[in-house]
């Protein structure tokens, strides 16, 4: 996801998504943990504000790795 030949996102690692926004500490991300301003920017080079180059993270758990849609994702359903 994003540039292949640049250094992987760092919003995009798993521990460092718990470790921030994993209130309750289970181990797990609800989709409610994570603040709404949240925003992954694909293309640095690229504005945020081109269409298509940001997602609200929330929407990105929610709509793509919430497998089972109970709002919640597990390391498993993140892989």
């Amino acid at each position: 996801m994003g540039d292949p030949t640049g250094p992987p996102d760092p919003l995009l690692d798993w521990d460092k998504l718990l470790a921030q926004y994993d209130a309750n500490h289970d181990g797990r991300l609800a989709v409610s943990e994570v603040p709404e301003s949240v925003v992954w920017h694909i293309r640095k080079e690229i504005p945020r504000e081109v269409p298509g180059n940001s997602f609200p993270l929330r929407f990105m758990l929610g709509s793509f790795m919430d497998t089972n849609r109970d709002k919640i994702v597990t390391k498993a359903e993140w892989d």
